[in-house]
């Protein structure tokens, strides 16, 4: 199942590709690695150290063209439906990530979204100031609620069905009859814009949170505030109950999760991020809570201990959303990296990682004979040199060898030297004996030979012949797939053809090539090197 959860996608549009791109990427000591990847030499192109077992990331699910701001499972844990600044809300079967329909209507950004209890409707808020409520089977719109003068931010619906909360920009909270979608009542009192409402779980009370820095309870059957908390330093931008209902959570800018008691408001528990609170959910089990956050990670929290289990990470940009699967095993998430995520909620040690960066890759760059892969990291202004036959770490700038690197190299230029800031661009300049337009190395030479042999004694690694092997002149990462470049004897142009699929956590905006070889670096300190040339095509 978790091979199918990660690989999906390229299952899906390419079949042929799960004994290549697939395998390549899955856990080298996966039973299902162990037992294909002997058969399928072709699959083991990744040069860099490998996942050894799988990632707690479970699935990431592709399509939104935007920000991704909400994210919710059905109450059956079937389906999960996710709104986005693309104005879309789609739904997705949650075990295989296989996209279920996509509902449009909204004429900006959708901010929220909320299931009916029964699983028959979908609820959505939007920067057009409507919500929208929606049929799951029919996909039908089936009400356009209208009342709010600014962005509505957040939605949810009351344990019973029979009422819908949303908040707004416009500082109040409006309750309205999920049936006939008329206005009970507006509740005002925040003294700035309402980021977040939620229900407790008997739906007597509505928790709001304010960029006011405030958490407020109200009575549903009033409208009433009865509790204001207090203590916060920034804009609180998530508010959830417990499932018993006695304690409450708010996630704030001011980078803390606090904990509340829900009858006295007393602060019970301080946790916390590097950066703003975005989201905030307690495990069904009451045992646990989630965060997410502009730090782009997602933090498991005991609340018995009030200690951090377990951080996920994979997203490239601020997670917007999180939540629990109703059997409590899944977390969900979302992120201004337009993709959904799936986790396994269980608060286990993290796997054996590949050696990633400490921060964001910035810059690559292949020395002029291909064998070294120079790196840049953003935050920690290092400079990494790797093998690029094997994929393994040689040196850091603070451990480069003055023999092997003297300041006047004419083999490495020296950017590669400690940085008064921290390195952006990174070039490794070509010796001398390169420099001559039009003229390759004797270690170009050598490895072209290496990667690329002579038509009369080649074949690729799986034994199968080729009609032809031809250098790539380029390498080109688009939409996941790797394309290589090949100059067409008969045409002035050259033709794109398909080498292997990149999963999204393998994949970054920094990339280079050198003869086969293709190095992404990723936001999160990942570098991937690929030997595209052990590919049959």
């Amino acid at each position: 199942m978790r091979f199918l959860q990660l690989h999906f996608t390229i299952i899906q549009k390419a079949a042929l590709h799960t004994y290549i791109s697939a395998l390549a990427f899955t856990p080298t000591e996966s039973l299902i690695y162990k037992t294909y990847s002997p058969h399928y030499p072709s699959s083991r192109f990744v040069l860099s150290r490998r996942d050894e077992t799988w990632h707690p990331c479970i699935a990431t699910l592709e399509g939104h063209k935007n920000s991704v701001r909400s994210v919710a499972y059905s109450p059956d844990g079937f389906i999960l439906a996710s709104g986005s600044w693309d104005t879309t809300i789609r739904l997705w079967i949650a075990d295989s990530g296989a996209p279920l329909r996509k509902f449009e209507g909204h004429s900006r950004h959708v901010t929220c979204i909320a299931w009916s209890p029964d699983g028959s409707k979908l609820a959505s808020g939007s920067w057009d100031r409507t919500v929208r409520l929606w049929d799951i089977e029919s996909g039908e719109l089936l009400h356009t609620l209208k009342g709010h003068s600014f962005y509505v931010s957040s939605i949810a619906y009351s344990p019973d069905g029979r009422i819908i909360a949303s908040s707004s920009y416009d500082k109040t909270i409006r309750l309205w009859s999920a049936e006939t979608a008329a206005l009970i009542r507006s509740i005002s009192g925040h003294t700035d814009y309402v980021t977040s409402v939620a229900f407790s779980p008997d739906g007597i009370t509505i928790a709001s949170s304010s960029y006011d820095k405030t958490v407020c309870l109200w009575s549903t059957e009033t409208g009433g505030r009865f509790l204001t908390a207090t203590g916060h330093t920034g804009h609180v931008m998530s508010v959830a109950f417990s499932l018993d209902g006695i304690t409450f959570a708010s996630g704030s800018k001011d980078q803390t999760i606090r904990i509340w008691n829900a009858e006295s408001g007393t602060l019970l528990a301080t946790l916390g991020h590097t950066n703003s609170i975005t989201s905030v959910a307690y495990s069904p089990d009451g045992l646990n809570i989630v965060s997410g956050s502009s730090d782009k990670k997602i933090n498991l929290w005991s609340l018995k201990s009030n200690k951090l289990l377990r951080t996920l990470e994979g997203h490239t940009s601020p997670v917007r959303s999180v939540a629990y699967s109703g059997d409590g095993m899944t977390i969900v998430s979302s992120s201004d990296d337009k993709t959904v995520r799936q986790w396994t909620a269980q608060p286990d040690a993290p796997p054996d990682i590949p050696e990633t960066l400490p921060s964001s890759v910035t810059s690559i760059a292949f020395s002029p004979d291909g064998m070294t892969v120079a790196s840049a990291c953003s935050l920690d202004g290092t400079i990494h040199l790797w093998s690029a036959e094997s994929g393994v770490l040689l040196y850091t700038n603070s451990t480069f060898p003055r023999t092997t690197f003297p300041r006047d190299s004419r083999s490495l230029r020296s950017t590669v030297w400690p940085h008064a800031e921290s390195p952006r661009v990174i070039a490794l300049s070509p010796p001398v004996e390169t420099r001559t337009r039009g003229t390759a190395s004797t270690n170009y030479r050598r490895l072209i030979h290496k990667i690329f042999p002579s038509k009369q004694s080649s074949s690729p690694v799986d034994g199968t012949p080729r009609s032809e092997n031809k250098v790539p002149s380029r390498l080109i990462l688009q939409n996941g797939w790797i394309f290589g470049a090949y100059a067409d004897d008969n045409s002035p142009t050259s033709t794109l053809r398909r080498l292997c699929f990149v999963p999204v956590m393998w994949r970054g905006d920094v990339t280079d090539h050198s003869i086969g070889l293709f190095v992404i670096g990723s936001q999160t300190g990942r570098l991937t090197m690929l030997d595209t040339s052990l590919i049959a095509r």
